[in-house]
């Protein structure tokens, strides 16, 4: 046996090796040296087929290798993207799926696919279930890629007004409908359907309270703007016009012929037609002697 079995290194090895390589070309074929080869070589040797060498890395001689990598493969969730839509980020940074051509209400997509299991150990944001005829409820694992279509990709929505799809589960199945039109560009959001939300245990999204208009004005009059009910308006109308009656009423009756009257300023001749009576002058007082 040749002392250089007992050397380790590569060099020692590399010098091995292309001797026995050497004495095997004389001695037999070359598969049985390539085979007599292979079993005294390392892993990490690459035997190269032009020199007959083994070389720990490339052939000092050809040169490195020239090597060609494998195109990138989607995952089954995103290579199983419908052509009206697409996956990109959002304005908050998340990926999520966006329309690329208008969704018309009551589109449906699915059914949702996953690996089937007993139970979560880890409930996401929004889990989802098939609940069997049996009464037996299984999981649906939507942690892989691998394991799911690209239904996992979609985002819950977290407000009503976020929503534009409906999950909902059909015989053994989970789908999810549009519950409105999605015009292009915007982003797809799910959440439970009515009936699904409560054998899930889960609330619905509702539309927040709009505050109660304000009650209409009542009826005002236009010169003290005072609230006048319509039948209100109606007898202070009535009332008026009695007001009005009594007012002519009392006019009449103020010539009393019970009460004393003044004495009239025009004389009986004047009232059978005469002619005026002078007015009356003073009194000329009495002067000393005379009688008044």
């Amino acid at each position: 046996m040749h002392s250089a079995l007992f050397i380790s290194g590569p060099a020692p090895f590399l010098e091995r090796i292309g001797t026995r390589s050497q004495d095997s070309l004389n001695e037999g074929s070359s598969a049985g040296k390539v085979g007599i080869m292979a079993e005294q070589t390392p892993d990490e040797f690459i035997w190269c087929e032009d020199c007959g060498q083994y070389h720990d890395s490339e052939c000092p001689e050809l040169g490195p290798l020239v090597t060609v990598q494998d195109s990138y493969v989607l995952s089954r969730a995103r290579s199983s993207l419908p052509s009206s839509l697409e996956i990109r980020p959002g304005s908050d940074g998340r990926e999520g799926v966006f329309v690329l051509r208008r969704l018309v209400k009551r589109t449906r997509f699915g059914p949702f696919e996953a690996k089937r299991v007993p139970h979560l150990e880890q409930e996401g944001a929004f889990p989802l279930k098939i609940f069997q005829k049996d009464s037996v409820v299984v999981a649906l694992d939507s942690s892989n890629e691998e394991d799911c279509n690209w239904m996992m990709l979609v985002r819950p929505a977290s407000e009503h007004t976020h929503q534009n799809l409906t999950a909902y589960q059909l015989d053994g199945d989970v789908y999810f409908n549009t519950s409105q039109d999605v015009l292009p560009g915007a982003e797809l959001r799910v959440w439970y359907g009515a009936f699904y939300a409560k054998k899930m245990e889960k609330h619905m999204l509702k539309p927040p309270l709009q505050p109660a208009p304000p009650p209409e004005g009542p009826e005002t009059s236009e010169e003290t703007a005072a609230y006048v009910p319509p039948v209100a308006e109606k007898n202070l109308a009535g009332n008026l016009l009695s007001h009005l009656d009594e007012v002519r009423t009392a006019a009449v009756l103020l010539v009393d012929p019970l009460l004393p009257q003044e004495e009239s300023l025009v004389g009986p001749e004047e009232q059978e037609g005469g002619p005026p009576r002078s007015p009356a002058g003073p009194k000329e007082s009495a002067g000393p002697g005379q009688e008044s």
